[in-house]
C-alpha cells in the first residue's frame, strides 16, 4: 500500500513526466570547473533526491578547491542525523531541524543564496523551510565557492578525504545569478495536492548554469539540456547506474528502515549481503498490493541465499519456517513445507519470485525456468518481496532488481509487474491499527497506504521525528519510549491531510513528506 504522495493516478496524463534518474552509489559523482566566473553571490540549486544510506554525511551538490573557507567550499549535505545543512567551509549557515530520513520516496530541493541580502533560503516539497538548528548570518557580500573557478560535484566533496553521497538524483540545476523559488520547478496536484515536478520555468540561466539529466543520457551523463554549454563530467559511474526509478514513477528498493541487523545495504539499497553472524529477515519498501501479479528478481552473490516473499518483520526474527514462501539453500520453503529440491543456489544464479496475490500463490524461477509449481503465499495482508538470514554460519548476499533495471528474463514472467508506482492499484490511507513493539528506538516500519498528518500511539499524540517519523508508505518508530514502543501489541489511529485515494496512472507521485 502507498500514499497518494507515491501514487500516479487520476485518469488523466501527468502534467510533466521524468524519465528515469542517476544512481550515485557512494563513489561517484558528476563533476565541472568553469571556465570564467560567474556570479559568486547569488545563485539557485535545484534538485530531486532519493535517499539510501541515512547514517552519515552524504552531499547533494558542492564547489570547492579543497581548502576550507567560506570562499573555498560551499556545501547542500544531508547529515548524519537526517538534517538538511547550507555552508560554507568555516560554518554552516543553515541546519534544518526537520529531519528527512524517508528512503522510500523523493525530496525535491530548492536552495537559494543571496549574499547581497544575506538571504538563504531552501524549500522542501514546495514548501520554505523556516525552523533551523542553526541559523547563522551569512557575510554580507559574500564571494562563495559556487560559479567559481573550481571544482563544482553533484553527488560529491571535493576535500582532504572524499565525501560521497549514496543516492538517486534526478533534473538537478545550477543558476548563475539567479533565485528562483521551488514553483519554477514544480507544482501541487489539483486533486491530491502533493508536490509533483514540472518543467523547469527558467529565462535566464547565467554564465555557469546547467539543467542535467533530461533524461540521462549512457552516452553523456553530463549533457547540459540548458542551451549554455555547461557540460559535466560523470566520474565512476556504469550504464546500469541510470534507473527508472523517477519522482514521477517510484520503484520498489530494499528498506533499511524494515530489516534486521545483520544486513548490510548498497548499490541504492538493491543489493544486500549479511555482515555479522545475526540472524535476521529484510523486505522491499513496497509491500504487495492485496491483488495482481508482481515479480522481482534476485541474482545471487554468495551461494547461501534465502529469498523469496516476506511477512511483517516484528519480532525482528519471525518463524519464518511457517510464515514466509522462499528459496532457502536450494529448496523452496512455503509455510514449514519442503515442497522442491534442486542443487544449491551458486553465485550468479537469477531467482525471480513472481507473486500472484489474487490467487495467493508463488512461482520461483531459477535462471529463467520455472522451479516446480506455484506454491501458497503467507497469510499476511502486509507482505513484501525479501529474504532472511537463517544461520548464522551461513553468510549471503544478492543483487536485486525490482524493475526499476531492465530484467535478466523479461519473457518469462507473464503477466507479472514491476512493483512500482505507475503499477499500483488505488489506495487509501488506513485509520488505525495495531504492531508489535520492538522496545527499541530501531522500532518498525508501519504500512498505513499513505502519509499521516497526526498520529497516536496507545493514546499518546506522537511528536514527528521524536516518537516515530512520516513515510511516504505509512511510519516509522524511532523511540524505545515504552508508551510508544512496548514489548507487545500497540495501537495507533491516524489522520490525513491529503487525499489519499488516486487511480493507477496519469498523476504523478511527489515524495516523502518532512517532520516538522
Amino acid at each position: 500500500m502507498l500514499s497518494d504522495t507515491m501514487m500516479l493516478g487520476g485518469g488523466r496524463q501527468a502534467a510533466y513526466s521524468i524519465e528515469n534518474s542517476l544512481l550515485f552509489r557512494g563513489g561517484q559523482y558528476l563533476s565541472r570547473t568553469p571556465s570564467v566566473t560567474g556570479d559568486r553571490q547569488k545563485f539557485t540549486i535545484s534538485a530531486w533526491v532519493r535517499r539510501a544510506r541515512l547514517d552519515v554525511e552524504q552531499h547533494v551538490f558542492s564547489a570547492s578547491n579543497g581548502a576550507n573557507s567560506d570562499t573555498t567550499i560551499f556545501g547542500l549535505t544531508f547529515t548524519e542525523t537526517g538534517a538538511i545543512a547550507i555552508g560554507g567551509g568555516v560554518t554552516n549557515w543553515r541546519i534544518t531541524t526537520a529531519l528527512y530520513r524517508d528512503v522510500n520516496a523523493w525530496y525535491h530541493i530548492v536552495c537559494t543564496v543571496d549574499t547581497t541580502t544575506q538571504t538563504v533560503s531552501l524549500e522542501v516539497n514546495g514548501i520554505p523551510v523556516t525552523s533551523f538548528s542553526t541559523n547563522n548570518a551569512i557575510p554580507l557580500n559574500l564571494q562563495t565557492a559556487v560559479n567559481s573557478i573550481v571544482e563544482h560535484r553533484f553527488g560529491a566533496l571535493n576535500y582532504a578525504f572524499p565525501y560521497y553521497n549514496n543516492c538517486q538524483i534526478a533534473e538537478p540545476v545550477v543558476l548563475d545569478g539567479v533565485t528562483l523559488t521551488s514553483s519554477s520547478f514544480g507544482e501541487f496536484d489539483p486533486a491530491t495536492l502533493n508536490w509533483r515536478p514540472k518543467r523547469p520555468a527558467v529565462v535566464l540561466w547565467g554564465t555557469n548554469g546547467c539543467y542535467l539529466g533530461k533524461p540521462w543520457n549512457n552516452a553523456n551523463l553530463g549533457m547540459d539540456y540548458s542551451g549554455r554549454g555547461n557540460h559535466w563530467a560523470p566520474v565512476g559511474f556504469a550504464a546500469t547506474d541510470v534507473v527508472a526509478d523517477t519522482p514521477t514513477n517510484v520503484y520498489a528498493t530494499l528498506n533499511p528502515l524494515d530489516k534486521g541487523a545483520a544486513f548490510t545495504y548498497s548499490n541504492g539499497n538493491l543489493s544486500i549481503v549479511t555482515s555479522s553472524s545475526l540472524e535476521g529477515s529484510y523486505r522491499s519498501s513496497m509491500v504487495l498490493p492485496n491483488s495482481g501479479i508482481w515479480v522481482a528478481e534476485a541474482t545471487v552473490t554468495v551461494a547461501h541465499d534465502i529469498l523469496g516473499i516476506m511477512p511483517p518483520l516484528a519480532p525482528r526474527w519471525p518463524d519464518i519456517s511457517y510464515t514466509a514462501v522462499e528459496i532457502q539453500w536450494g529448496r523452496v520453503w512455503a509455510r514449514g513445507t519442503n515442497y522442491y529440491t534442486f542443487s544449491p543456489l551458486s553465485e550468479g544464479s537469477v531467482i525471480g519470485v513472481v507473486a500472484n496475490t489474487t490467487a495467493g500463490t508463488a512461482q520461483f524461477y531459477v535462471d529463467g525456468s520455472a522451479f516446480g509449481s506455484a506454491v501458497p503465499l503467507p497469510l499476511s495482508s502486509d507482505i513484501a518481496f525479501g529474504g532472511h538470514d537463517g544461520s548464522p554460519t551461513y553468510f549471503q548476499g544478492a543483487d536485486w532488481n525490482f524493475g526499476q533495471k531492465p530484467f535478466a528474463y523479461p519473457n518469462v514472467y507473464g503477466a507479472a509487474k514491476p512493483l512500482c508506482t505507475a503499477n499500483m492499484p488505488p489506495t487509501v490511507g488506513i485509520a488505525s491499527g495495531s504492531f508489535i513493539g520492538s522496545v527499541s528506538a530501531d522500532g518498525p516500519c508501519i504500512y498505513t497506504g499513505a502519509v499521516p498528518r497526526t498520529l497516536t500511539i496507545n493514546g499518546n499524540a506522537v511528536t514527528w521525528g521524536t516518537h516515530a517519523d512520516k513515510l511516504a508508505t505509512g511510519f516509522k518508530i524511532r523511540t524505545d519510549s515504552a508508551s510508544y514502543n512496548s514489548s507487545g501489541t500497540n495501537t495507533w489511529t491516524a489522520t490525513y491531510d491529503r487525499k489519499p485515494t488516486v487511480g493507477p496512472k496519469g498523476r504523478a507521485p511527489a515524495n516523502a513528506q518532512v517532520n516538522p
